[in-house]
């Protein structure tokens, strides 16, 4: 029986560390070599039109006062924001395998891979709420936001099980009122799920997510999450514009000047490995560590991230659109 072992459906870690997202970003923030960096990002603030002011005088006026200086903000990962797994195969154990070694280790490593997946996807999704953003104001002003600051919007006609074909435009316009300017993944429970493969009407492809086709076809990409669903509620997703979230990661086994995996001759008496792999299904890397005791072999996985978010001051104080960092609450009212 295998089922059970397929890689289990993960949608929000993929998605951040996905090409689409990251491009651009996570080479910088990031860097190879396993050294923990803080990052500074320099931006400046949208000037408000209050600051306009009227001409009263035809003279010239050839003097400015108003200094606005740059705005910062700091990236930082610590090695306590991961997560490890780790087993033990004994001596008997590769005796008594039916398996050869080779398919025995790699078969254990990768269920440790998967559920340190699973678990930075959970640990992922209960810091999204941290970082979410707001609506433009002129949203709230035309729709329902809620005390949380999600964007209310019924997804069946009411008192019906018929899809409401307004709430497709209605969440558009949202979009463009808060002047998204990138395509989006929206991410989260089975309402808005439900909803927008019912509107697509079967047009996209339900076994596995293919980002770069969907965002060319659609400008967006939708996925049903089960830890984005347990941490906000099936009637919740989040919307992410491209490039405003990302994940941190930091792997201090990247500092290691080691053989490959295939490369190890435990007969030679080195008995200790560390390097980076990839979670395959993910592309979440690792810190991999294996040590041969006496013929039992130690597997120790760990993995380190941080969800970080564009800062919520990129527009001024009063302005509509203030607290906008494309990251926003979608939730499905229905009555």
């Amino acid at each position: 029986m295998t089922c059970h072992l397929n890689f289990t459906p993960i949608e929000l870690v993929p998605f951040l560390l996905s090409a689409e997202n990251s491009s651009g970003i996570r080479q910088v923030v990031n860097p190879r070599g396993g050294k923990k960096r803080t990052v500074e990002l320099i931006y400046d603030q949208k000037v408000p039109t209050s600051e306009v002011t009227e001409v009263s005088s035809c003279d010239k006026v050839c003097t400015a006062t108003t200094e606005r200086g740059n705005l910062s903000t700091e990236y930082t990962i610590d090695c306590t924001d991961g997560r490890s797994i780790e087993e033990k195969i004994t001596l008997s154990d590769w005796n008594e395998s039916c398996r050869d070694n080779n398919e025995l280790i790699y078969s254990r490593m990768l269920l440790l891979m998967d559920t340190l997946a699973r678990a930075i996807n959970q640990k992922t999704a209960g810091e999204v709420n941290a970082v979410i953003g707001n609506w433009d104001s002129s949203v709230g002003d035309a729709y329902t936001v809620d005390v949380d600051g999600f964007l209310d919007l019924p997804t069946f006609v009411a008192s019906t099980i018929n899809p409401n074909p307004n709430a497709f435009l209605d969440f558009q316009l949202a979009k463009q009122m808060t002047e998204f300017c990138n395509s989006t993944a929206i991410i989260g429970g089975l309402d808005w799920y439900r909803y927008f493969k019912t509107m697509e009407a079967g047009c996209c492809n339900d076994g596995g997510q293919d980002l770069a086709t969907m965002f060319a076809r659609y400008g967006q990409a939708v996925m049903y999450d089960k830890d984005m669903a347990a941490a906000f509620n099936n009637d919740v997703s989040v919307v992410f514009q491209l490039g405003s979230a990302q994940l941190l990661t930091y792997n201090a086994s990247q500092r290691m000047n080691v053989p490959g995996l295939t490369e190890i001759d435990w007969a030679t008496g080195s008995n200790y490995y560390e390097t980076t792999v990839i979670h395959p299904q993910s592309g979440l890397p690792m810190d991999l560590v294996l040590k041969n005791d006496c013929g039992a072999i130690h597997m120790i996985l760990t993995a380190t991230t941080k969800l970080v978010a564009l800062p919520n001051d990129l527009y001024a104080a009063n302005e509509t659109m203030e607290g906008v960092n494309w990251i926003t609450g979608l939730k499905a009212v229905n009555s």
